[in-house]
């Protein structure tokens, strides 16, 4: 409000040397400097509030969308990842400076030009009529660019998706590109993927700033017109010099904050796109159950018919199995056969695929991933570990015991680990201060932690030294509750026999299966070549 405030200062002013105003001069001075210096204070509370509500805006916003990131299903079907990565970082960033910041602009613009031009028919109703009609004409420009400025963000925000992502892969995959030379060519693809990102930045830009520099020159026009009317007003004695100096400033705070108006509702027309992705993100994602209680697994996972596609490529056809409670299933057979893919459906990982698959007569499409995963444990071949100690990598959050944490640890072959370095050691980004073998027997450790009924194991012992593979196997074999479905090149011979049935899979097809004696006794059986 300072320029409304220091219109009525100047025509005031002006009107005492003109001696039009009575009022005395140190009131004058008084009344200047107490207004302005209320204005400094609502300037700085106006400023406090607006980030206020943006810091409660968007960190509300980004907690939303990260939850149901992470509640759903896509990131376990291992989609783009590095799409997620740019949405909550670079399209969210871009909501908060083109849509929030530029809505509480408008807000603050509007309630500045309501008061302006309220002071205008104050002072003349004439002039204050004639600077809505000249507000008109601009106001219309932006509509006749929205269409181009929408579709141009929707552009950049894919383009700057894709450069994500290959930025992403070029970090992930440093190793693979020093050691075989692929700097100059990952140097070149970067020229290319950065120019067309900002590009098409530029292209958006350039037509917000068209959009915004046709508005202001009929904004200037329209300014001159009414500041021109005001002066033959006041050369012919209808109002004095000081009212018109008065109307002119005014003008300014009607004009400026109207053209500002028009440049942030061009702003908020970039985010057209992304806040309508969002709008579907949220309402496409399914309720998140409040309470995700453990699946009791008594009987069977039955698998019927299961057939699996990528594109054209099969990858799984018409498999039937089930696998009983208590059982220790190995599904082995030569590289690119399907295990890996099975057991990703059967960890609820992958869900577009053919068929039926039923968990206790229950359909495993309706059957809540996240309570699925509190009654199977996954063993991966490359695990996971956080930044943090073994402790809070074993535990993940949870509250366990000292003795139930050191037991789970030392089945898995992790005792000579925390002698020597103790639970509360930092392992290191991705556990970096590990071996690959002390990494995985975190995982198994994980899985003997909270004693879950289903284990599935991805080449869960490759990485470990003969002796304790042997032993960890043993360990989840014997156990006679526990339900085992192992994916493996490399297993002990002497464990074999200890399998209550061995499926083999080639090209996506159970070409046969049974216990390690049956197949023995068939001459061409793959077993002998496992053996």
């Amino acid at each position: 409000f300072e320029n409304t405030f220091k219109a009525f200062v100047f025509k005031e002013v002006f009107d005492y040397f003109e001696a039009a105003n009575k009022l005395p001069l140190v009131n004058l001075i008084i009344f200047t400097i107490g207004g302005y210096f209320l204005i400094m204070i609502s300037q700085t509370l106006y400023n406090f509030t607006v980030h206020q509500i943006i810091f409660m805006k968007i960190s509300a916003l980004k907690q939303k969308i990260f939850k149901v990131f992470i509640y759903s299903d896509n990131l376990l079907q291992e989609k783009n990842t590095a799409s997620y990565v740019s949405f909550l970082l670079n399209d969210l960033k871009l909501i908060q400076t083109n849509y929030y910041d530029s809505l509480l602009k408008i807000i603050l613009n509007l309630i500045i030009f309501f008061i302006s031009i309220s002071a205008i028919f104050f002072l003349n109703s004439t002039m204050a009529i004639l600077l809505i009609v000249v507000f008109i004409i601009p106001s219309l420009i932006p509509q006749l660019f929205k269409k181009r400025i929408v579709n141009q963000t929707e552009d950049w925000t894919n383009k700057n998706e894709i450069y994500t992502g290959k930025v992403k892969d070029a970090f992930t995959g440093i190793d693979t590109i020093r050691g075989y030379g692929m700097e100059k060519r990952m140097i070149d693809d970067h020229i290319t993927y950065n120019s067309t990102v900002e590009r098409s930045f530029a292209t958006l830009n350039n037509w917000r700033v068209l959009s915004d520099n046709i508005v202001g020159f009929f904004g200037l026009c329209g300014f001159f017109f009414v500041n021109l009317y005001g002066i033959i007003l006041a050369t012919r004695g209808v109002i004095t010099i000081g009212t018109v100096l008065a109307i002119i400033q005014l003008s300014n705070t009607i004009i400026a904050p109207a053209l500002d108006s028009l440049e942030e509702y061009n702003k908020i027309l970039t985010t057209k796109k992304i806040r309508d992705r969002i709008q579907n993100f949220i309402k496409s994602t399914p309720d998140i159950p409040a309470n995700h209680q453990a699946i009791s697994f008594k009987d069977a996972l039955t698998c019927e018919n299961l057939t699996y596609k990528i594109g054209d490529k099969m990858i799984l056809s018409d498999l039937n199995l089930e696998i009983k409670k208590g059982k220790k299933i190995l599904i082995t057979g030569p590289s690119g056969s399907g295990k890996s893919t099975l057991l990703k459906i059967l960890q609820k990982r992958i869900q577009n695929y053919q068929g039926t698959i039923k968990l206790d007569g229950v359909n495993f499409l309706d059957v809540d991933a996240i309570s699925f995963y509190k009654t199977i444990s996954m063993i991966n071949q490359k695990p996971f570990l956080f930044d943090d100690t073994l402790r809070n990598n074993i535990i993940l959050g949870e509250n366990y015991s000292e003795a139930d944490i050191i037991n789970a640890c030392s089945r898995a072959g992790l005792t000579e680990v925390i002698f020597d370095k103790g639970l509360d050691y930092k392992v290191g980004e991705d556990g970096k201060n590990l071996s690959g073998g002390q990494r995985q027997r975190i995982e198994i450790a994980r899985a003997f932690l909270r004693n879950r009924e289903i284990l599935l194991m991805d080449e869960a012992t490759s990485s470990l030294d003969r002796e304790t593979a042997k032993e960890i196997e043993q360990i989840v074999l014997l156990d006679k509750e526990l339900t085992v479905v192992s994916v493996s090149h490399h297993f002990e011979k002497e464990n074999l026999s200890v399998y209550d049935e061995l499926i083999v899979l080639i090209d996506g097809n159970i070409v046969e299966f049974g216990s390690f004696e049956q197949l023995m006794h068939r001459p061409h059986s793959y077993v002998h070549f496992l053996a």
